[in-house]
């Protein structure tokens, strides 16, 4: 995704289908303008991106707005896009966004400030049903290989909340302190036991945390040491194949975690 703040009223993905050696800019389909209404920090960006593991050819991007943003699907590998007529309750989202590799028709919505919480969607994004009022500001979510789904954001702090049967239930899986929020939450593809949450201030202040549980949310270790101080993750994945966890940060760079 990609949101050029000195840009007024782009909104665009940015494409490579050679495996990063060259990039496309695509807009077709997007607003031509930032939506204004229910936005995280004024105008809406489009950042929140998932693709469907059982068929890459649809990918799914959210654009926090009311006023044009929402839910995005493209057929056909993110070249074009089609805003879907079905949207969650809230459209204020940041990256909260996944599709269920159980099931490639339930799309997970997390929304932040009134009206927020998860929405899912178990038919493609024709509709969705509010099944998560527990934390109002829902900041990242991903779900394992076995459908359970975790939930990271601010409730009172930094919170991570789990379900492990679509949603119908919740419980609260760590509560990592007050002052801070869950920025975001991975789940390893080929371990769905092992899950890393990452707290920020939104600010450059120290301390912010990574944690890596291995046994499906119950405990966690801190991970920090080696890193500098920052904001954060602003995201991470796991590659199985290295074995490895991988993080951005806030105003930083890329580093990784090798298991």
């Amino acid at each position: 995704t990609s949101s050029p703040w000195n840009q007024a009223n782009i909104n665009q993905v940015i494409l490579s289908q050679d495996g990063g050696k060259n990039f496309e800019l695509i807009r077709n389909g997007l607003p031509s303008y930032r939506p204004k209404k229910n936005t995280m920090w004024g105008e809406g960006y489009p950042r929140a991106l998932a693709v469907d593991p059982s068929n890459p050819n649809n990918v799914y991007l959210g654009i926090d707005g009311d006023d044009g943003g929402g839910l995005f699907i493209s057929r056909d590998r993110g070249k074009t896009w089609q805003r879907s007529k079905g949207q969650p309750g809230s459209l204020q989202i940041y990256n909260a966004l996944a599709i269920d590799p159980t099931n490639s028709k339930r799309i997970v919505w997390g929304a932040c400030g009134k009206n927020g919480g998860v929405y899912i969607s178990s038919n493609g994004g024709e509709s969705f049903d509010y099944v998560f009022k527990g934390m109002l500001w829902v900041f990242d979510l991903a779900i394992s290989a076995d459908g359970t789904i975790y939930v990271a954001g601010d409730s009172g702090g930094a919170k991570l909340f789990v379900s492990k049967d679509q949603g119908h239930s919740w419980k609260m899986a760590g509560d990592f302190g007050q002052g801070r929020a869950l920025s975001s939450v991975a789940v390893d593809p080929a371990n769905p036991q092992r899950v890393a949450v990452a707290t920020t201030s939104w600010t450059n202040a120290a301390p912010n945390k990574i944690f890596v549980s291995q046994d499906g949310g119950m405990q966690f270790t801190d991970v920090t040491e080696g890193l500098p101080d920052g904001a954060g993750a602003s995201n991470m994945t796991f590659d199985p194949k290295s074995n490895s966890l991988y993080i951005t940060r806030y105003a930083g760079s890329v580093y990784r975690l090798k298991f």
